[in-house]
């Protein structure tokens, strides 16, 4: 472990992110199965699971850490808590073939972008729940003439701005688009 403990270890590890208003609240995903700790995420602390779903990846809204997001792979499967873990609905378009990648705005929680295989879908009104509403925009590796994005983020000062990391083969640099 080199000097690293090991506070978590089961799964897949999908997924971690640290609630920045309560240092003390850790989120683990692994195995389709989100963990929350309320002591730092000392060994031995997270509870749970407190929501599973079937594939999973895991997203903590940074300006509002009540809100999270769980889910993904074939079936769309995303879910949203509002609450901070208490209660989990399904979130994201009722017609979403295969979310891969989710993720909220730095700075404004409700801009909310999926990728479902790879269409990008966002919405401004995440918040609203049941009746967000999706806006679907262009396949971005089409659209840019380059391979399949493997990674996207949202500019965290202008959230109308989305970079993404295409696919690339080695030797050949991965394009950021």
């Amino acid at each position: 472990s080199a000097g690293w403990p090991v506070v978590y270890a089961s799964g897949d590890g999908r997924g971690a992110a640290v609630n920045p208003a309560n240092v003390n609240t850790v989120y683990a995903l692994a195995g389709g199965q989100l963990f929350e700790s309320t002591a730092g995420g000392a060994s031995g602390t997270f509870k749970g699971p407190i929501v599973s779903v079937p594939t999973a990846q895991f997203v903590l809204d940074l300006k509002n850490p009540q809100n999270l997001y769980v889910g993904g792979g074939a079936a769309g499967g995303l879910m949203q808590t509002m609450d901070g873990g208490k209660t989990w609905n399904p979130f994201g378009p009722s017609n979403a073939q295969g979310v891969n990648w989710v993720a909220v705005a730095p700075s404004d929680s409700n801009t909310v972008m999926l990728m479902d295989t790879e269409i990008p879908r966002i919405t401004k009104n995440a918040l609203a729940g049941s009746t967000t509403t999706w806006t679907v925009g262009l396949s971005i590796g089409a659209a840019a003439g380059a391979g399949r994005p493997q990674q996207y983020v949202i500019d965290p000062a202008d959230p109308t701005k989305v970079y993404a990391l295409a696919g690339s083969t080695a030797p050949d640099p991965a394009p950021l688009l």
